[in-house]
């Protein structure tokens, strides 16, 4: 988007240093786009593309891209100075290996939690998938005023932006655009307990990510309630007095990640490395691939494993905890990304939402089961509605070949309407 013919034009007018400036991110970006399709194409990373730093972990990478080691790359420090505005930027690239499942995306967001809960253990997430963008500057400033505004910890878990798309077929004829969902259903979520977990565009609390329900005294006045079962991993960790050695064993063997935890759970300050280069060496082990090894990562903390579509069923355990979410729209759209350009794309991501869906519906986490899940019935109810999404398909195909099948064969599936008698 940056680089379109538009962009360029208005460019050419504007002061001759931006231009040189803007010329020289445009030829990186072209060249770094030709290195990653041709990585791509070929399953190997070019040699002329790996850093030959030692601390980073690229000197040790293999260019197989599904066997590889952990990398962490420090791109961008922020000084600390008022005038330096940019934040930090970190390259995290997790370790693989053909005899460890890498859980795809989920696997890859809860080492990213991990990472930046050694390097900054901010008390909030962004997550967006890499075809998108941000289209409305003032986007955090949105999530913000939910999360720091509002009555009740409990009322705002994450805020979830609408998934819009910014090249998609004309006259949207494959649905991708979802504008049920957008127009009607995430709203109506909104008076209920939320909307769902979309996957991308979505601030989260941490606390929510490592399995912290809201806090005790600001839920219906009850300090000392009881906790149900998708809260027992932190009534176990309170009952330890937050121990760092009950920590590892749920949250994996770093002590460095077992402290930046422990400040989430007791709900203190956080702590901040004064600078993310001296943790890239914990970082770079809590990315290996059997970091997770006996730990609760992807079955109590963190996104959830177990399904294709780990956001629906992360949000949904969010939502069992006790939390509320909020479905933010603004006038103008917060992210943009593309849409599925032909309809077998379109089939294949629908195929996908479709099974992963229906394996939240058979697992452990259906929305009919556990009584002691502290979620609203409406809510379980909308929940059970996009698990069985699929099967709406038969009565849909049945509604939409009835008409044909009555015109071709001349006899209407509706009663007739007959006149009635009239009376002198």
């Amino acid at each position: 988007m940056y680089f379109y013919k538009e962009n360029t034009q208005q460019s050419n007018n504007s002061d001759p240093n931006f231009v040189k400036e803007w010329q020289e991110m445009k030829d990186e970006y072209e060249d770094l786009k030709r290195r990653i399709m041709k990585a791509s194409a070929t399953l190997e990373v070019p040699v002329d593309s790996i850093s030959h730093d030692v601390d980073d972990g690229f000197a040790h990478r293999s260019s197989d891209i599904r066997n590889h080691s952990s990398v962490v790359k420090v791109l961008y420090e922020n000084s600390g100075d008022e005038r330096d505005i940019l934040p930090h930027v970190v390259y995290v690239a997790r370790e693989k290996s053909p005899k460890v499942d890498h859980h795809y995306k989920a696997g890859a967001m809860n080492v990213m939690a991990r990472v930046s809960g050694l390097m900054t253990n901010s008390p909030f997430i962004l997550n967006l998938d890499c075809d998108m963008f941000v289209k409305n500057s003032k986007v955090i400033q949105h999530a913000m005023c939910f999360f720091l505004d509002c009555k009740f910890e409990r009322d705002c878990g994450f805020v979830q932006f609408p998934q819009l798309f910014y090249r998609s077929i004309k006259d949207d004829p494959f649905g991708s655009q979802m504008k049920i969902f957008l127009s009607t259903l995430a709203r109506g979520m909104d008076g209920l307990q939320g909307a769902i977990y979309c996957g991308t565009g979505c601030f989260h609390r941490r606390k929510t990510l490592y399995g912290v329900p809201p806090a005790a005294d600001q839920y219906n006045n009850k300090d000392g309630r009881n906790f149900h079962n998708h809260a027992k991993v932190f009534h176990d960790l309170k009952t330890s007095s937050w121990s760092l050695e009950a920590l590892s064993n749920t949250f994996g063997p770093s002590s460095a990640l077992a402290a930046s935890v422990q400040t989430v759970m007791r709900d203190t300050q956080y702590i901040v490395h004064s600078s993310p280069s001296s943790a890239i060496d914990e970082a770079l082990n809590v990315a290996s691939c059997c970091y997770e090894t006996n730990t609760a990562w992807g079955k109590e903390v963190g996104w959830m494993y177990g399904s294709t579509v780990e956001d629906v069923m992360t949000g949904f355990k969010i939502h069992c905890l006790g939390w509320h979410s909020v479905f933010c729209i603004p006038e103008q759209p917060a992210f943009l990304g593309t849409a599925p350009g032909n309809g077998l794309d379109s089939l294949v991501q629908m195929r996908r939402w479709v099974t992963g869906l229906l394996e939240i519906f058979l697992s452990k986490l259906c929305p009919f089961l556990g009584i002691d899940r502290d979620i609203m019935v409406r809510q379980r109810m909308v929940y059970a509605y996009f698990t069985l999404w699929g099967f709406l398909s038969v009565a849909t195909f049945f509604y939409a070949i009835l008409p044909a099948l009555c015109l071709l064969s001349g006899k209407s599936f509706l009663p007739g309407v007959r006149p009635l008698n009239s009376t002198s």
